[in-house]
């Protein structure tokens, strides 16, 4: 059985109003397993990042995990990523 997979609502909306990201849409690809990759975050060890094609961009989705659930911390496109995943 999948986790739960959660996020904050407010900050929901700020990604929405201000990246053009939808953390629900990000939920809905990772529960499909529709995801490129999945990486440590380097600046936060307790975390790790989903990476996914979100409008035709690498979209990074850092997150916290536990036994019963997925916590989305937010998403931000990623040149980085986008370079690795779509040359």
């Amino acid at each position: 059985m999948m986790k739960q997979i959660e996020y904050n609502e407010e900050k929901r909306l700020i990604i929405l109003t201000w990246r053009w990201i939808d953390l629900e849409e990000i939920a809905q690809m990772i529960w499909k397993w529709d995801i490129l990759d999945i990486i440590d975050n380097p600046s936060h060890p307790n975390q790790s990042i989903f990476i996914v094609n979100y409008n035709w961009y690498t979209c990074c989705v850092p997150f916290v995990e536990d036994d019963e659930k997925i916590f989305l911390k937010t998403a931000y496109y990623s040149r980085k990523q986008n370079k690795l995943f779509n040359s």
